[in-house]
């Protein structure tokens, strides 16, 4: 009889675990800015500074420094061998691939706030026209997606062209708001979507290269 309130008394604990509300900032204009909250609780923040480095001496800080600076957050990586334009459509598939799987988890997902800018521009106008329509192609969709099946009403989304320039600027915002258990299967599928497309893209570019 006490094993069962043990294991009772276990499974009730993961359940409240479960339920608890989790939020996410999630910033994107260069690098990358993740804070999480669950329940009331700051648990994360990529734009803190760890309080134990200012303890370091000034040649380890300038070590971590260089190191933190070496390391690509995976937006930016993402970016960085794909190119800009080509990283968006990656993404942009990723995410509505992501989203198809899981409709029924993604009408669990508060968005408190939606926020896209991309301003396409190459070194070419035909290509800047070419890649607009593209990138049209890839986020407004997404943009359709998330405004059928979530309250997804205040948002703000933009694609520009500017023939000046000769590189695609993007900033992006999202706050989102959810139970731990929905949070955690979005993240296992957007992992499971990534790892398969990676994979694919991968593949392809080997073909491409023979």
């Amino acid at each position: 009889m006490i094993a069962l309130y043990i294991i009772g008394g276990i499974i009730l604990l993961l359940i409240l675990i479960l339920i608890i509300p989790v939020s996410a900032d999630i910033r994107y204009k260069d690098e990358l800015f993740v804070k999480v909250k669950y329940g009331s609780i700051g648990v994360f923040d990529s734009s803190k500074h760890n309080p134990e480095n200012e303890k370091e001496k000034p040649s380890i800080k300038k070590e971590n420094k260089k190191a933190k600076e070496k390391k690509e957050n995976p937006i930016t990586k993402i970016f960085n061998e794909k190119g800009k334009i080509e990283g968006i459509k990656f993404l942009a598939r990723l995410i509505k691939s992501a989203i198809s799987r899981i409709i029924w988890v993604i009408k669990k997902i508060s968005f408190r706030k939606f926020f896209v800018k991309i301003v396409v521009s190459s070194d070419d106008a035909a290509n800047t026209a070419i890649a607009y329509g593209a990138v049209c192609a890839a986020v407004y969709p997404i943009i359709n997606i998330l405004e059928q099946n979530t309250n997804l009403s205040v948002k703000e989304v933009g694609i520009y062209t500017d023939f000046e320039k000769i590189s695609p600027e993007i900033e992006t915002a999202v706050t989102l708001k959810t139970r731990l258990i929905y949070a955690v299967i979005a993240g296992i599928s957007l992992l499971l979507e990534y790892l398969r497309i990676k994979k694919e893209s991968d593949k392809n570019g080997r073909k491409q290269s023979e």
